[in-house]
């Protein structure tokens, strides 16, 4: 147990060092570009393909 959060604090901070020139606006247009793919890729892309044909419907 000891050993796996070390090594998670370690990875974290490697993470932290290699990001130290990138900016918050890339980064957070590369999450967007990743969220992106995802949705649009695997499992996730018959329900995309489904809601987008997908009629409105008048409901009383």
């Amino acid at each position: 147990m000891k050993l796996n959060r070390f090594l998670n604090v370690l990875g974290l901070a490697l993470l932290l060092v290699s990001f130290s020139d990138i900016t918050w606006e890339m980064m957070i247009g590369q999450a967007d570009k990743q969220l992106y793919e995802a949705k649009t890729s695997g499992r996730n892309q018959i329900k995309l393909g489904y809601t987008k044909n997908e009629k409105l419907k008048l409901i009383e």
